[in-house]
């Protein structure tokens, strides 16, 4: 979940499966993959956010997921892996670059599959192409830093979804511009190659997507307030929420008190809820759906 925090790497470069292996080499749970700094009551309310989201657009959509054939990019520590099997899924096939992440992911999910590949690099299989009836990749993508290999994984994920068949993704995604820092970690010449996440723009974003044979669906917000945000209407706003991370948010959830982990979780994540209505598509990352169109079918949105 990590967007603005940490952005440079120690390495001189961000290679991401030496990343990735070490921060899931050891059975670290959700910290390895949200914030670690901040308690680990906190960090299950960032879930619980995102799992509002996620089951919310699967009704509206009325999407079922018992008994279909699922894919997700970077499982990681198995979090939406665990809500796919709760939610009685047929099959499910996992991409993972980190070695010891699906080693772990195997022994706790036997009955899954998962491949210890780059996704941008994996080659589906005629027996993979077009079988799955629903895809996820959950703030996965920002990490695929290089353009092409970006554009290689939605089209990777486009073959493996039968016509017809959703993809939700949330991702960050900027729809009115960056300011500061965040300037850094655009997808624009200033990118900083240290960096391991990149905001891309809404416009080429989608773009990538329809040209992969996606048609987008519907865009939501992800957090404002709960996490850090980078997607602001002009520097004034950017400026405010910059000191309300600096003064308040950072300070107050560093400080590990898991009881105020609880209270503060519980009041942002409210928060978000109350006022993305006034905030359209929100000053953060997003949720995207798209739907695999049929071969020859014109694309909108």
């Amino acid at each position: 979940m990590k967007v603005n925090a940490d952005l440079k790497t120690d390495m001189q470069r961000y290679v991401p499966d030496e990343y990735w292996e070490s921060l899931l080499t050891t059975d670290a749970g959700s910290a390895a993959v949200c914030w670690p700094d901040w308690p680990a009551s906190y960090n299950r309310w960032l879930h619980i956010q995102q799992c509002r989201t996620f089951f919310s657009l699967l009704q509206e959509y009325n999407i079922s997921l018992e008994g279909k054939a699922v894919c997700e990019t970077g499982p990681g520590v198995g979090f939406w892996t665990e809500q796919f099997r709760q939610s009685g899924v047929k099959a499910y096939h996992g991409f993972e670059i980190s070695r010891s992440a699906v080693e772990r992911l195997r022994s706790r999910f036997d009955s899954f599959t998962f491949t210890c590949a780059d996704f941008s690099e994996y080659i589906p299989s005629e027996n993979e192409t077009g079988r799955c009836d629903f895809g996820l990749s959950v703030l996965v993508f920002l990490h695929v830093t290089d353009n092409e290999k970006f554009a290689k994984c939605v089209k990777n994920m486009s073959q493996l979804l039968a016509d017809g068949a959703y993809l939700l993704v949330l991702d960050a995604v900027s729809v009115n511009g960056l300011y500061g820092a965040t300037k850094n970690a655009g997808d624009t010449p200033l990118f900083d190659g240290k960096t391991h996440n990149k905001i891309r723009f809404y416009d080429s974003y989608c773009t990538v997507y329809r040209d992969a044979g996606l048609r987008l669906c519907d865009v939501r917000p992800a957090f404002t307030f709960s996490q850090p945000s980078f997607d602001f209407p002009n520097a004034l706003t950017y400026g405010l929420f910059a000191l309300y991370r600096r003064l308040l948010l950072f300070p107050l959830l560093r400080l590990g008190n898991e009881r105020a982990g609880n209270l503060i979780g519980r009041a942002l994540v409210g928060l978000d809820e109350k006022i993305w209505p006034m905030t359209g598509r929100g000053f953060s990352s997003k949720w995207f759906i798209f739907r695999k169109e049929r071969s020859g079918s014109p694309l909108g949105g």
